[in-house]
């Protein structure tokens, strides 16, 4: 039988595997993500077509009690000289001058840290993204997005990438924003998480991007958070 191969992401999924993981992002997520998640592996591609969800955060769950966490672990804003350390088992984790313009740029690391390192991360900006293919994304002013989002390997199936994503409301609401994230169809771990802070409420983007132009549509709730694709003419690898 054939694999499903997933885009963006270079993965292959087995006919089992993807049986496993459509059931559970329906059971979690609902019946519309995990049939974007099929589609974005067996449709989508060949027709050179990206699939995105757009997740605005309740600005009401930000004032929920946190998430409880494995004794040892804590969430929190990670330091300057904490993101110099880097991250174990991270081969993608930035070099320290990409780093420094992560900061420069106003963006914060929420980390859950296990023993004095940090054990998994997500960033929160409100600057444009860079999402791959020469693609920059934005929201409105209102609004930070989470971005870059890690965990190591011995530390997962924990639930800090759910904490770390109920964290970043706080910091939001703090700025007077809302968080919002976007999260690639075939992503059903990142898609998962964001259902165990609450209900998922999405939009959707569908992009494509070939022959030098881009075209994307993008739903209602995703214009509402001031979603916006644009190609861009110097793009550094800060994805």
């Amino acid at each position: 039988m054939a694999t499903l191969a997933i885009q963006p992401e270079a993965t292959r999924t087995r006919p089992f595997e993807a049986l496993q993981i459509m059931r559970n992002l329906r059971k979690r997520c609902g019946l519309k993500y995990a049939v974007l998640w099929l589609l974005q592996g067996t449709v989508c591609r060949p027709l050179g077509l990206r699939v995105m969800h757009i997740i605005p955060q309740d600005a009401q769950n930000a004032r929920e009690p946190q998430i409880p966490l494995p004794q040892g672990y804590q969430v929190r804003l990670a330091t300057p000289e904490e993101l110099a350390r880097g991250v174990p088992d991270d081969p993608t984790f930035p070099d320290w001058p990409t780093l420094q313009q992560y900061l420069a740029a106003g963006d914060l690391m929420i980390a859950a840290f296990h023993n004095g390192q940090i054990a998994s991360y997500g960033w929160c900006s409100s600057a444009p993204a860079h999402i791959g293919g020469g693609l920059t994304l934005s929201f409105g002013p209102g609004f930070l997005y989470g971005h870059r989002a890690y965990t190591a390997h011995r530390h997962r199936g924990k639930g800090l990438h759910a904490a770390i994503i109920q964290y970043s409301r706080r910091v939001a609401a703090e700025q007077g924003r809302t968080m919002v994230a976007y999260v690639d169809a075939n992503n059903y771990r990142s898609l998962v998480s964001e259902s165990r802070v609450g209900n998922l409420r999405a939009g959707v983007a569908v992009i494509r991007l070939g022959r030098g132009k881009l075209r994307y549509w993008a739903s209602g709730l995703s214009r509402k958070v001031g979603f916006l694709l644009r190609r861009a003419a110097n793009h550094p690898a800060l994805q």
